[in-house]
């Protein structure tokens, strides 16, 4: 009952073969289903390490909460307390809690408001993801305390971490992943602190909002320093399909701020053009090509004229600047390419250390 292969129990592996299997019917799979269930719960001794691996199909009856708590108790099996806390007994609150750390995922299946405190206290924790998985359960005044504290922890966290916002991504969207419009406004103004936003809470500002009022929600967000950073959809939900998560926008953070560049031109055109701007400031290098022709609007862009040269002028990398100098040359206007390349040429002296410079120049 209790043999291994391959680091899984073969007794769990004839388990999930009968269940999952097309050789009985529905009705055959539902009574040994129920059988072996009844066996790895009666079992004597009881093989803990079967019941961990059952612990999704074991059946939430009376007689068998009696018997999982008692395991739980026994055996302090933080997976069978996760099981344990399906049935939602207020009982069981301290024996969860008893369990520390290795408490929330069982929290996350029973949400009760006497657990906030605990969390509260233990918000130190936030960079386990359990946590948040937890507290994203909960849609309160009071848990929304705790998040605003979690996010705060966050950004101290990360403060000597070399991802700028895109370390916020990950609590960005635990924060919201079960939809609690509470936590909204919260995620809204981190794009007016730290440049990140999802397209689901620009959807939700702008149905609270004027439209003057997103415009200027918009630009204050884009003149912050640095790149935006951009979510296209909680790929913490589960009802997003395989190809939505497979999708360009995941991968492709230009295509990303071209979609928020034109969702920002549908709202305000005078918006628009001062968010390419400040947007074609902090490109980064390698993005310029792509960016370029994602967005499609040359016209737009070459009214930053001046912003594509200080690209060229003031870069510390060859390498960095002729990549410029190629995005450049997409924009087909002769003028703004040549005085880029004499740009280029005024640097000859500094830029030769670069292997590059010889390769390409």
């Amino acid at each position: 009952m209790g043999c291994i292969i391959s680091e899984y129990l073969l007794s769990a592996y004839i388990f999930e073969a009968i269940y999952r299997g097309d050789h009985f019917s529905e009705k055959e799979i539902e009574n040994i289903h129920g059988e072996m269930v009844s066996v790895a719960l009666n079992g004597n001794p009881i093989n803990i390490e079967l019941l961990e691996a059952l612990t999704y199909d074991l059946p939430l009856d009376n007689d068998s909460y009696t018997k999982i708590r008692k395991l739980v108790i026994d055996t302090k099996s933080p997976i069978l307390l996760v099981n344990l806390a399906k049935y939602k007994n207020p009982n069981d609150i301290e024996l969860i809690k008893s369990f520390g750390k290795q408490a929330y995922p069982a929290i996350k299946e029973f949400p009760d408001p006497k657990f906030l405190p605990f969390i509260k206290k233990n918000i130190s924790d936030v960079s386990d993801y359990h946590v948040m998985f937890a507290l994203s359960k909960f849609c309160s005044e009071e848990a929304k305390e705790i998040v605003i504290k979690a996010i705060e922890i966050e950004k101290k966290q990360n403060k000597d971490k070399d991802c700028g916002n895109g370390c916020l991504s990950t609590i960005y969207q635990h924060t919201y992943m079960e939809k609690c419009t509470l936590y909204y406004p919260l995620l809204a103004d981190l794009w007016l602190t730290d440049k990140i936003i999802s397209f689901d809470i620009l959807d939700h500002y702008e149905k609270t909002h004027t439209q003057k009022e997103t415009a200027k929600f918009l630009l204050d967000g884009f003149l912050k320093p640095g790149k935006a950073e951009v979510i296209p959809f909680n790929t913490f939900e589960m009802d997003h399909t395989r190809d939505d998560i497979s999708g360009d926008l995941t991968y492709d953070g230009n295509l990303r701020l071209v979609k928020l560049l034109e969702r920002t031109q549908k709202i305000s055109g005078e918006v628009y053009q001062k968010a390419l701007r400040s947007s074609l400031q902090y490109l980064g290098d390698l993005n310029f090509e792509r960016f370029i022709s994602k967005l499609g609007d040359n016209k737009s862009i070459l009214q930053n004229k001046d912003v594509l040269l200080e690209r060229v002028r003031n870069n510390e990398n060859a390498y960095g600047a002729l990549t410029i100098m190629e995005g450049l040359k997409m924009l087909k206007d002769e003028t703004l390419f040549s005085e880029g390349a004499a740009i280029i040429v005024s640097r000859k002296a500094e830029f030769k250390k670069f292997p590059v410079w010889k390769k390409t120049i």
